[in-house]
């Protein structure tokens, strides 16, 4: 019979695809207030869907803390609640709801403790892999010379009508740490929106953090990955949130405010072909002159 295979976070990952979709629906329905289709196909409520997953993802993480998907993805639940509360999407539901920077500074607990453990997993099967290659090379050398012939096979077979279960663990990879990182200074990025908001809070905290924690290891993966213009593309963006969070609490001028955009996405947007930059880029200008 054919091994019986269960993967680890496929629920978990269908959540997130969820809020995903939900977000792209609310977006489009911000553009396209009128679209049938729109309005006809979008899911169930979004809050009701974060509020169980949060509390099943806390449940989990008291039967396991070291799991890395379930991990990251207690963050990413977090910050879409966060997000929801910040934009005001529960002021018609009647729920009382968690101040969203502390949503999204416990979400950012979740992400360092996921990265954390990614990091000493990657270590680890490096080390195994290594091992395991030295080994190879011992048992070739002395196995060298000798015949086929004094050579056996044990039977090995198992019983056909036996079952057997696997669980398929992906492993840790300098992408999945990349990937880890980036999520962190997405988080980061609508941290810096939350304060340009309010205006009060000041955001120094948040170039600090990622000073002090992301920027080295960033920089690293990057230039092991080659994902250098996906990482372009979000640290302009926080550099941009950042600024305006900066001019929003008069800790920037206007002038030094404008130059960080321009900063931002220098040679970015030279492309003609980047879309995706340009519009963002578009965005920060935006901003900057509803800010002024």
């Amino acid at each position: 019979m054919q091994p019986l295979i269960s993967t680890v976070g496929d629920a978990q990952k269908s959540a997130r695809f969820f809020v995903r979709a939900l977000d792209d629906y609310d977006k489009g329905l911000k553009k396209f207030p009128d679209s049938l289709d729109l309005a006809y196909n979008k899911p169930g409520d979004l809050l009701a869907l974060l509020q169980t997953a949060l509390v099943s993802h806390r449940y989990a993480l008291h039967i396991s803390q070291d799991n890395a998907d379930l991990l990251f993805n207690t963050a990413q639940v977090l910050t879409s609640l966060a997000e929801l509360i910040s934009e005001g999407s529960l002021e018609q539901t009647g729920v009382s709801s968690a101040d969203p920077l502390h949503l999204y500074q416990e979400a950012l607990e979740f992400f360092q403790s996921c990265l954390s453990l990614q990091e000493y997993q990657l270590t680890q099967a490096e080390a195994e892999v290594n091992a395991s290659a030295r080994g190879s090379m011992d048992v070739a050398q002395r196995d060298a010379g000798v015949g086929e012939g004094n050579s056996s096979v044990p039977n090995r077979q198992a019983s056909a009508d036996e079952d057997h279960w696997a669980t398929i663990v992906e492993p840790v990879t300098r992408n999945t740490l990349l990937d880890s990182l980036l999520a962190q200074v997405e988080t980061l990025t609508s941290v810096c929106g939350l304060l340009s908001a309010r205006g009060t809070d000041d955001p120094g905290w948040v170039e600090q953090y990622y000073q002090s924690l992301l920027h080295e290891r960033i920089m690293l993966a990057v230039k092991e990955t080659g994902r250098y213009h996906e990482f372009t593309l979000t640290t302009a963006k926080f550099r941009c949130a950042l600024a305006e969070a900066g001019f929003s609490t008069a800790r920037l001028d206007i002038s030094t405010y404008e130059r960080e955009i321009a900063a931002a996405y220098e040679g970015l947007v030279n492309s003609p072909i980047d879309a995706e930059a340009l519009c963002d880029r578009a965005d920060a200008e935006l901003a900057f002159h509803a800010n002024i």
